[in-house]
């Protein structure tokens, strides 16, 4: 088990969907979308593969894809292998165990708790017309 904590769900949303689109766009932009944001005479040739291009849009976006992959893995690897190696990369296992939230921030609660009924509370105090 990795043990990845992304409690704000980061990989879901900012990297996979972001992969989504890189490859969704290779494989669906028409000529026309292709010529308005890069070069109108190559656009035939690098249209998405599923709208008459000849592929090189696809290549191009695994290649990135991959690049990606390596930059952020060797970029974690180096950044957090030191602050592991100097000590820096966990925190004290109380604050660990009561949560970073409420010792960075003083959330005590989540959405579901009852940021939501704090919110209304909240709400609820502010006088009409102000």
């Amino acid at each position: 088990k990795m043990k990845v904590d992304d409690v704000v769900s980061a990989i879901p949303v900012h990297g996979f969907c972001g992969f989504w689109g890189v490859l969704m766009a290779a494989l669906f932009a028409t000529p026309a979308n292709y010529s308005n944001a890069y070069y109108s005479d190559r656009a035939d040739k690098c249209a998405g593969l599923l709208m008459g291009g000849e592929g090189p849009a696809l290549t191009a976006a695994l290649v990135f894809l991959f690049a990606v992959i390596a930059w952020v893995g060797i970029l974690s690897l180096v950044i957090f292998g030191t602050l592991k190696a100097m000590g820096l990369l966990r925190v004290e296992a109380a604050i660990e165990d009561e949560g970073m939230d409420s010792s960075e921030h003083g959330v005590t609660k989540g959405f579901a708790d009852g940021a939501a009924a704090e919110a209304k509370a909240g709400a609820a105090q502010v006088a009409p017309g102000n």
